[in-house]
């Protein structure tokens, strides 16, 4: 036989004092949501009335017909407005020309052009023993060792330059063949001297053909009958039975 438990007439613990402080948890989460959703809205329109800037009417222009809207803008370039001065110009009070007596005019000075200074070379200033320099200009660019020029007329030697023969190399009884590459202008002058193939011996007989080509003449290649600048090549050889001849 089951028995019903006994009623105490008290309420259960803690079931009024839940909605007592649920009812005023919610009150106070109202107050302060309204009041963070008020205080947002009145920064809002604080910052409004501080940024605010008054709007200006903008005039309406009636136009009836085409005939008031007046004539297009030109499309044409005007020239440029060149302001003349008036005012006078003081003349500089050093380096005016002086008239001379002819007898007086020692020589005549020619100067030379844009074109000419560029075409100088300065390898080819020869220094005086008075410090003057001799300027040659020439009308000519030379080509370079790897590119071939097209001619009618190889080089030819007018004087041939023997090396000399390098001691060292002749008392141990070294021979050997020395490629040389000379760059030949159109004057016939030696521009510059490369070597093509060395000997391999390894004793200062490549020096010696560098040293003989700078000193060898030339005749100009041709290339349409116009003298031209070439690379040539030849060899240098150094026999023990030449040297001794």
């Amino acid at each position: 036989m089951l028995l019903a438990p006994k009623f105490s007439g008290k309420l259960p613990y803690g079931a009024f004092e839940l909605k007592v402080a649920y009812q005023n948890n919610m009150l106070l989460a109202t107050i302060i949501t309204a009041s963070a959703v008020g205080l947002i809205w009145l920064s809002i329109f604080i910052y409004q009335k501080a940024t605010y800037i008054e709007a200006t009417e903008i005039p309406v222009v009636m136009i009836e017909s085409i005939m008031d809207l007046g004539p297009p803008p030109t499309i044409v370039k005007k020239p440029p407005q060149i302001e003349i001065s008036t005012q006078k110009i003081a003349q500089p009070k050093v380096g005016i020309p002086k008239p001379v007596a002819d007898d007086e005019i020692t020589e005549d000075v020619v100067l030379a052009t844009k074109e000419e200074l560029a075409d100088i070379n300065v390898s080819d200033l020869d220094f005086g023993n008075d410090g003057d320099a001799r300027i040659e200009i020439r009308n000519e660019i030379l080509p370079d060792r790897t590119a071939f020029v097209k001619r009618e007329i190889e080089p030819a030697f007018i004087e041939r330059v023997s090396p000399v023969y390098p001691e060292l190399a002749k008392r141990a009884g070294l021979e050997g063949v020395v490629w040389v590459q000379v760059l030949v202008d159109k004057t016939g002058k030696v521009r510059d001297v490369k070597i093509g193939k060395a000997s391999g011996a390894n004793a200062g007989f490549e020096q010696a053909a560098i040293d003989a080509a700078w000193k060898c003449k030339f005749s100009p290649a041709i290339q349409n009958g116009r003298p031209i600048a070439v690379w040539a090549s030849f060899p240098f050889r150094f026999t023990l039975k030449a040297a001794g001849g």
